[in-house]
């Protein structure tokens, strides 16, 4: 799900703030693929991939 850019090893003090993007990344992507499973983000629309996170970390009280 998305892309995160390459880093700029010429810029080696934004290693942080990049290793802190690149965490933030695999985890999201990791929590997409469990809640998509067994179908694969690419498969998704966009619409559909946030309908499932806002299920997941807001879900809607039963009645």
């Amino acid at each position: 799900l998305g892309h995160i850019e390459e880093f700029d090893t010429s810029n080696p003090k934004e290693w942080n703030s990049y290793a802190s993007r690149l965490m933030f990344y695999l985890e999201a992507n990791k929590l997409v693929e469990s809640l998509l499973s067994p179908a694969k983000p690419v498969e998704r629309s966009f619409d559909e991939i946030i309908s499932v996170l806002n299920d997941h970390f807001a879900p809607q009280p039963s009645e």
